[in-house]
């Protein structure tokens, strides 16, 4: 599931797809044996993110996807104390946030604006691979909802080397299931944004992952 299914028409031809998917965890180094433990596969040292006070790891999980750790930044380089105290809570590897991509972000803002979700400004970031190569990118939020089970979007700037195509490969993207006590609302905000998801009753919001890893189905 690279692509986003059921797009309105003015949607599709943006070209929305699954981009990324942002698992949490307090301790870096753990983070990353878990990760390979469970898949197989040896999480990459990303490179840090100086105003947020993080750092992440990633592996590809197919063209165009991938998988990253994200965790606090203690070294010197971190700008931003507060990152742990949001992060500590996570004690094992937890799906977090996960993100849709396009190649239009402005004129994507419009669209779904115009099928009346609230988006969030436009923001740039950017991280130092540790090749020393720059990766830079916009991204948006909608915040309809409020919830973590809605994607924010990502643009990548032009130049910038997708993820997947630079982290370890070994792993595919094959599921992705959602529960929240709202499923009517959730799948609601998620159809207009072109996403054909499966949302089941629960009392916690939550996503599942399903990946394969060297022929193994592997679920987060």
């Amino acid at each position: 599931m690279s692509s986003v299914s059921g797009a309105q028409e003015s949607q599709a031809s943006l070209d929305l797809r699954v981009d990324h998917f942002v698992f949490a965890i307090n301790d870096f180094e753990r983070g990353v044996r878990l990760l390979e433990d469970a898949t197989g596969v040896k999480p990459a040292f990303g490179g840090r993110h100086p105003a947020m006070g993080t750092q992440n790891a990633l592996i590809s999980i197919g063209e165009g996807t991938y998988l990253e750790i994200i965790s606090p930044d203690s070294s010197p380089a971190s700008g931003n104390p507060f990152a742990g105290a949001m992060l500590a809570r996570f004690q094992e590897l937890t799906p977090m946030r996960w993100a849709v991509a396009t190649h239009e972000l402005l004129d994507l803002k419009g669209a779904l604006e115009r099928e009346g979700l609230t988006t969030s400004p436009i923001e740039t970031g950017s991280r130092e691979r540790p090749d020393g190569v720059l990766l830079e990118w916009k991204t948006m939020g909608v915040v309809d909802l409020q919830s973590p089970l809605v994607p924010f979007i990502i643009e990548w700037a032009e130049g910038s080397e997708h993820p997947s195509k630079t982290s370890p490969k070994g792993c595919t993207f094959r599921s992705l299931t959602f529960t929240h006590p709202k499923p009517d609302e959730l799948a609601g905000v998620l159809g207009k944004l072109g996403v054909g998801a499966n949302v089941k009753p629960g009392d916690e919001a939550r996503f599942t992952l399903e990946l394969e890893c060297n022929g193994e189905a592997v679920r987060f």
